[in-house]
């Protein structure tokens, strides 16, 4: 049956104030499901008014919250029930605006604890459902931290995690270092690593970490689609002396930019009636856009 969702009201009454001695083994790890930890916490809970809450289960005590708090006191959570003891974390954690890795650590101690993913709501609220999602979520968790941080803030689409899952330890110390060197955005970030996976075995094994050039070239110069684009393109962003047209992402987007430089009033002039004769020419680039698939 699905667990349902976590009230106060409803477990109000099951709690009750404790001292645990510092001696006693208490597990502070595995409920810790928020991350990146300390920033989430103090984001969502700046100040500490309450005993973090415990439960007790099979003679282990869990703690639930408050992680970086050191106490002896502690709200027992008085239940037999696993759903009742998540169900009131992913509440107190708002866990409705949780990020990929904190989905994933989630699908992690919901198995560990014989329970499917699908028995909460969460999951159904997220669209998450399946073996090959629950899969997905479960690699990236062995990601290096670097990966998981940018993951969680950019919260990339199930396309992305999928390649990202396949990868290979090689593969996936490139990609860290390639995050760390260029903060990308998103869709720089799934151009690299399609690109990656799509030119795995053309990589010399000498590299381990991002090198700009190296990738540049492997990329572009072993793609004959994107060279036969390149080839089409480049006559037809040659509007006239003093006119420039760039794209900043590679095509990622469809966004151009188009600058132009003037000496006198004479040259801008000269540049406005070379813009207004090439709406043709910007039509075609356009084009060429949507045959490659690039709009």
């Amino acid at each position: 049956m699905p667990a349902n969702s976590w009230k106060l009201s409803s477990v109000q009454k099951k709690m009750q104030t404790i001292t645990i001695n510092n001696s006693e083994n208490i597990n502070t790890s595995l409920f810790h499901w928020v991350f990146p930890d300390e920033e989430k916490i103090t984001n969502r809970f700046p100040s500490f008014h309450y005993p973090p809450a415990v439960w007790k289960n099979n003679n282990q005590s869990y703690k639930l919250n408050y992680f970086n708090i050191s106490t002896n006191t502690y709200f027992l959570l008085d239940t037999d029930s696993f759903p009742d003891v998540l169900n009131f974390s992913m509440d107190f954690y708002n866990a409705e605006n949780a990020n990929i890795l904190e989905l994933a650590n989630l699908a992690h101690l919901i198995l560990k604890f014989g329970y499917q993913t699908e028995d909460f709501e969460l999951f159904k609220l997220k669209s998450i459902k399946g073996n090959q999602k629950i899969n997905t979520l479960l690699k990236i968790r062995t990601l290096p931290y670097q990966i998981k941080k940018y993951l969680a803030y950019k919260n990339p689409s199930f396309k992305i995690l999928n390649i990202l899952a396949k990868f290979t330890e090689p593969l996936i110390n490139i990609t860290e270092s390639f995050i760390v060197e260029n903060n990308p955005s998103l869709s720089e970030f799934r151009s690299f690593i399609t690109n990656l996976f799509d030119f795995k075995y053309d990589i010399a094994t000498s590299i381990n970490e991002y090198d700009e050039e190296y990738f540049r070239q492997l990329f572009y110069n072993k793609n004959p689609v994107y060279t036969e684009f390149i080839g089409k393109l480049n006559p037809l962003l040659n509007m006239g002396k003093n006119i420039f047209i760039e794209n900043s992402d590679n095509f990622e987007t469809d966004t151009l930019r188009i600058t132009f430089t003037i000496n006198s009033p004479e040259d801008y002039q000269d540049i406005l009636e070379k813009l207004d004769r090439s709406k043709n020419t910007i039509n075609e680039i356009y084009k060429l856009l949507e045959e490659y698939d690039l709009r």
